[in-house]
């Protein structure tokens, strides 16, 4: 069981995206490469497409700052994957937030286009504008309603909160008639 326990662990790990698997005190194989203990693991976990091996071994010789090297260079790349560089705008650690961005930046563009406002269309993956809607043709209270929504998808990302969401959160655990 010893040699074939951290296979099945990696096994486990079928369900993520990606995986990084760090194979430290290289050194200490027997006999084996580093290239080919990386791709020894990768095929017996079955990982291939998805892992990413990255080989270590803090021995006199062993090229020890090269392994933390790639170590480092391979988990900036995840971290930029998934929050962004920050070169084109803030950095969102909370996948709630964007999403809540998201929803602003959509409500506002329905705003936009009720107001007849050019470069109103929703980019993919946003919600789209409604069917057959025309520039300028929605009435101003639906507008002004497009306008409540984005402050409120903006609200629910820097905190502020009002009574009447307040009161929709009290009251949704209710149960009222029975």
């Amino acid at each position: 069981e010893g040699a074939t326990a951290p296979l099945e662990a990696l096994k486990q790990l079928a369900s993520l995206r990606r995986v990084v698997v760090v194979l430290s005190q290289a050194d200490r194989a027997p006999g084996a490469s580093t290239a080919g203990l990386a791709e020894a693991v990768a095929t017996a976990s079955g990982l291939a497409p998805r892992l990413t091996s990255v080989v270590t071994s803090v021995a006199p010789g062993s090229g020890a700052a090269q392994g933390v090297e790639a170590l480092e260079a391979v988990l900036a790349e995840r971290v930029r994957d998934a929050v962004g560089d920050g070169g084109d705008g803030p950095v969102l650690t909370r996948a709630r937030h964007r999403a809540h961005l998201e929803d602003c930046v959509a409500a506002l563009r329905r705003f936009a286009h009720a107001a007849g406002g050019a470069g109103a269309q929703p980019v993919a993956g946003e919600d789209p504008l409604p069917a057959g809607a025309e520039a300028g043709a929605m009435s101003a209270d639906m507008a002004g309603e497009e306008l409540r929504m984005a402050v409120a998808a903006l609200a629910r990302v820097t905190g502020t909160v009002d009574v009447e969401g307040v009161l929709d959160d009290v009251f949704a655990s209710f149960c009222v008639g029975k």
